[in-house]
């Protein structure tokens, strides 16, 4: 499983690195175009998480993610035949839908495979899969100091993420958990495009340094967060435990 999230994460580095290259310059499509059609697919993508996640917990969560590998690579392939704004949207919303999916059944393997330390393990799958993008990126022509800085603090948070995700999930839906954990993800991937293209790129260096103010404000609110859904957690559990009554005993 780590090798084949490795290979799929290598090809994800070079898709996400080359692509705005390849339909600029040579289809020749507008930049806003391709960052538009992107963040639509993105935002529709989104509706596939859960649904994806309930289908694993039900069917199973390999047959799921298979199934998902398989439409991605078909809307890979049909990338190159792209031509125009909408056949990149159509496309790439076919890509981001099975994305969704598939992403929600992977995290419910991750609970299989890993056993009874599922949350370790997919640290130790997150390391191998940043250690992946880096390569594709640097494969495909980025600077290799940024990545190592941001793939760093993207592995301390992913494991905290990840234990946090598994850890406060139940056993019986950990596929759904995973489909709504996803979101977030997802749906700053479908943001990006837009966000890059108009306001970071727009204006210069203060979009860049307001884009990182951004992440540092939410990076900030994480610890609150995780005292409340720790707190609410634990206080569900103990009310899950605690009996209805003692057998045969009269009730006034």
């Amino acid at each position: 499983m780590i090798l084949a999230s490795f290979v799929n994460r290598v090809g994800n580095g070079l898709f996400n690195t080359a692509s705005a290259l390849y339909f600029t310059l040579v289809v020749d499509l507008p930049a806003v175009q391709v960052g538009a059609a992107l963040t639509v697919a993105g935002l529709i993508g989104l509706l596939a998480g859960i649904p994806g996640g309930h289908l694993a917990d039900r069917r199973g969560p390999r047959t799921i993610m298979m199934l998902a590998l398989t439409v991605q690579a078909v809307a890979m392939s049909a990338l190159v035949l792209v031509e125009s704004w909408a056949a990149l949207t159509v496309i790439a919303t076919v890509d981001r839908l099975a994305a969704a999916a598939g992403g929600a059944a992977w995290g419910a393997l991750v609970v299989r495979v890993g056993t009874d330390r599922p949350a370790l393990f997919r640290a130790k799958l997150r390391t191998y899969v940043n250690l992946g993008v880096v390569l594709g990126t640097v494969g495909a022509g980025f600077a290799v100091a940024a990545i190592f800085v941001h793939s760093l603090g993207e592995i301390w948070e992913s494991s905290a993420g990840f234990a946090l995700g598994f850890g406060l999930a139940p056993d019986h839906a950990q596929g759904q958990y995973q489909g709504l954990l996803g979101l977030g993800f997802s749906a700053g991937q479908a943001l990006a495009p837009a966000i890059l293209t108009t306001v970071v790129l727009g204006l210069g260096t203060a979009g860049w340094l307001l884009l990182g103010a951004f992440f540092a404000a939410v990076g900030a609110v994480g610890p609150s967060l995780e005292r409340w859904g720790t707190r609410t957690r634990s206080r569900q559990g103990a009310a899950a435990a605690e009996p209805s009554g003692e057998p045969g005993k009269a009730h006034a």
